[in-house]
């Protein structure tokens, strides 16, 4: 794009015979002074940009500091503009961002892509404390800019920025700020080898640095508008606990994406040697077991296929233990936490999606029963299971969820005939106890209700069931015990009834 014709066509704007500009892509790179005092000004004048892409060049003439301030507060006079992404900038030119994002009240969506460190990170100065502390500061007050914007019509926000800067950013404010931030990605531009494991010694700058990642967790907790997090960058194992208590209280957060340092107990707190990663494992299965208000569909974790987690988990699980032995303990210890993570995906009615590492993948009987409840919960095991409902739920809304599974799951057929059994009872025998207490199947689990209102469907509903199950072509794909003997309780369930 000629910079002359960009520059008539901003001032411009309000011509009939001339094109309005609405997207602007721009590789800054200032020829001369006069032309790029036009730039600004055209900016500045411009009522139709709505989208601005700008790209940091670094060829001569370089566009300096000064340049970017100025060309920042012309654009905070665009009315409409609504979307801006930075692209190649540093943490200083950050800084000069403030005339734009300060309080700004417009722009809607923000992408800062291969963000760089201010300094070369060359071998020489790549240990530069210095250099590392005012990059840090310069990021910090950039968030800043942020979080003031967070409060009025931010809704997307992503960042891409070296992995040493992004595991020491305080999130707090913006989470705290935020009206309707819907989606928040923090992302890392160094290379992230899956083979080498990251390693942090715990010290005061480590202890800092996680002071700061539990203040956005715990902001997190209250926060009701954010629907997505992606945090990919390595996190400790104290890190994740801090993850798991969020995920405890918050009841908005639809989407988590994040990953486990290589080396979780690296870091641990020196103050509170009881504090490991298995237990942090353990909190946040409890967490997901227990929030009944969670909205959260999916969890990932990138490197979910790491198998130095794998070993790092069975030597956290007990230190202690280094004979050939001890390694069936180590074993076992492992499995407990698959179990307890099998136990929650039972409890768990909204999880579509579960990536996480300790489900291995080789082992097809674990994958089959995780995958058959997350098949549950896409299907609607919610609206038949949630213990704030469950008391009022028709039988029809029960053998509705049953018709959901008949054409190709029976695992999903045998699970709810088997925790309440009298989705199949007939409607008489069903009156002539009305009175009386009931025992239903929930979870697997016996529950027993004192006081329920009877809200039955019609026999049509019960017929539907039957009719399906008996024209289905269910794949033997088994569970618990044998498709056909599955197969056969459910259809006997459902037709020795008289309806």
């Amino acid at each position: 794009m000629d910079i002359e014709w960009l520059i008539y066509h901003l001032i411009h704007n309000d011509d009939d015979n001339f094109t309005s500009i609405v997207d602007l892509d721009l590789d800054l790179c200032r020829s001369d002074l006069d032309q790029w005092d036009r730039l600004v000004l055209g900016f500045s004048r411009n009522r139709t940009v709505t989208s601005v892409e700008l790209s940091r060049g670094y060829q001569s003439p370089i566009v300096t500091e000064d340049d970017l301030r100025r060309l920042f507060c012309a654009m905070r006079h665009l009315p409409g503009l609504s979307r801006i992404k930075l692209d190649s900038f540093t943490t200083s030119d950050m800084v000069q961002t403030k005339p734009l994002f300060d309080n700004n009240d417009t722009i809607e969506e923000i992408w800062i892509e291969n963000a760089q460190y201010y300094y070369d990170d060359d071998e020489e100065n790549s240990t530069n404390d210095d250099g590392d502390n005012e990059d840090h500061e310069r990021y910090e007050h950039f968030l800043e800019y942020l979080a003031s914007m967070a409060k009025h019509r931010l809704r997307h926000l992503r960042i891409e920025i070296p992995e040493k800067l992004s595991h020491g950013a305080d999130l707090s404010s913006l989470l705290h700020e935020s009206s309707k931030l819907e989606s928040l990605i923090i992302e890392s531009t160094s290379t992230i080898s899956p083979t080498v494991p990251t390693t942090r010694r715990a010290g005061p700058n480590e202890n800092h640095r996680h002071r700061k990642f539990a203040a956005g967790m715990a902001a997190l907790q209250s926060n009701t508008v954010l629907q997505k997090l992606d945090i990919d960058f390595h996190i400790s194992a104290l890190d994740f606990r801090d993850v798991a208590i969020m995920l405890q209280h918050n009841t908005t957060l639809t989407e988590l994406n994040l990953r486990l340092e290589t080396s979780p107990g690296a870091t641990q707190d020196t103050g509170n040697e009881n504090l490991h990663f298995p237990e942090s494992i353990r909190l946040f299965f409890e967490a997901l077991k227990t929030n009944t208000n969670s909205a959260l569909k999916s969890f990932s974790q990138y490197n979910a296929d790491n198998r130095e987690l794998q070993s790092a988990l069975c030597a956290h699980i007990d230190k202690s233990l280094t004979t050939s032995s001890s390694k069936m303990t180590h074993t076992k210890g492992a499995q407990t936490l698959v179990e307890i993570g099998i136990e929650m995906l039972q409890y768990n009615l909204s999880l579509e999606h579960f990536s996480f590492f300790i489900f291995d993948h080789k082992n097809p009987m674990l994958t089959k029963k995780k995958q058959m409840f997350l098949r549950l919960n896409k299907r609607g095991r919610k609206l038949v299971q949630n213990p704030n409902i469950i008391e009022t739920v028709t039988k029809c809304s029960w053998v509705n969820q049953l018709s959901k599974h008949c054409m190709d799951d029976l695992d999903g057929l045998y699970y709810y005939v088997s925790t309440n059994p009298s989705i199949c009872k007939s409607i008489e025998n069903d009156s002539a106890d009305s009175t009386d207490s009931k025992h239903h199947m929930t979870f697997g689990q016996n529950r027993q209700v004192t006081t329920r209102k009877k809200i039955y469907g019609s026999g049509e509903c019960l017929k539907r069931f039957g009719a399906l199950l008996s024209s289905s072509h269910i794949d033997n794909n088994d569970w618990t015990e044998n498709s056909q003997i599955k197969r056969q309780r459910v259809y006997d369930c459902s037709q020795d009834q008289t309806i």
